[in-house]
């Protein structure tokens, strides 16, 4: 970490690193009368190759600092690529900043799935990271059509789930429903039970990607 004092025209802010919908313009302008009266803002957070500067924080601070008319700023300066800058900037203001809306929350996510390497992570890891809930994730990641994380699968790198889900005889004139309802001795007719028995026989990560391939069958569905 260095502090240096940049100009604002070598700042990149137009690079994809923006993970709000849109600024809010009353938090720029308290910014701006809080600078104008002599208040020392927390430098900005700028990733550099050597080259380039990409903002990754501080993005209504800089804006306050344009307004002020100022032509510089002190910088807290990374070393580091554009999706380095992407990935700070995805999991900034999870716990400090102007409260995200839903919408900012969204958008965070699909930048942070669209980084090579990240989409592996499962859907618990990354809401950890972004400061939002797994379920969340994991409706984006139906969204955008994508494959659920190895890790996510049973079988390809994630926990299997728990309990006794072994497939009992198929006896004749067995339907798959009247299996679930001898095995677990709940009725399929009551939703909360059925909800109840997945959440106590099935890990959090099996189900998340049980409820991706369900939302990819609908939409693939005529």
């Amino acid at each position: 970490m260095t502090i240096e004092i940049l100009p604002l025209t070598s700042i990149s802010r137009s690079c994809g690193t923006q993970m709000r919908i849109s600024e809010n313009a009353a938090a720029i302008e308290d910014y701006a009368e809080a600078v104008r009266s002599g208040s020392v803002f927390p430098p900005l957070i700028v990733f550099t190759d050597g080259k380039h500067y990409w903002l990754a924080d501080g993005f209504h601070r800089f804006a306050a600092f344009l307004k002020c008319g100022l032509d510089s700023c002190r910088c807290d300066v990374r070393e580091g690529t554009l999706n380095d800058a992407k990935r700070f900037a995805c999991e900034a203001n999870k716990e400090h900043g102007l409260q995200r809306t839903q919408s900012d929350k969204r958008n965070a996510i699909k930048e942070y799935l669209s980084i090579s390497g990240l989409e592996k992570l499962s859907n618990s890891e990354i809401g950890k990271r972004l400061g939002v809930s797994h379920h969340l994730v994991c409706a984006v990641r139906g969204e955008l059509k994508l494959a659920p994380s190895p890790k996510s699968h049973v079988g390809g790198g994630g926990k299997a789930p728990v309990g006794n889900f072994q497939k009992p005889a198929k006896a004749k004139g067995n339907t798959g429903k009247n299996r679930f309802t001898t095995l677990y001795n709940v009725s399929l007719d009551s939703p909360e039970q059925f909800v109840s028995v997945l959440r106590t026989e099935f890990t959090s990560q099996y189900l998340d990607s049980l409820l991706i391939s369900l939302q990819q069958s609908l939409l693939e569905s005529p």
